[in-house]
């Protein structure tokens, strides 16, 4: 079975990342970290959808490596 060439990038296609630090990287009460304005607005009863905040968040501040190599995997 022939690969369809449209389903992939073109050779000089260049992909990255964005991400924000609140909802990715968690241990906000770590290393002396201070409290930012999410920090106390989420809180906050009907502030954010749930009652979510970012004080674990995606946790990247402890997964860092396993991250990198997530993204080093995807090339």
């Amino acid at each position: 079975m022939q690969k369809d060439k449209s389903l992939n990038f073109p050779e000089n296609f260049v992909s990255g990342t964005a991400s924000s630090a609140y909802p990715i990287k968690g241990a906000w009460n770590q290393d002396g970290k201070g409290l930012s304005n999410w920090d106390v607005f989420c809180p906050r009863p009907r502030a954010a959808w749930n009652g979510q905040t970012g004080e674990v968040a995606c946790d990247h501040y402890h997964r860092y490596k396993e991250d990198v190599g997530l993204l080093k995997s995807m090339g």
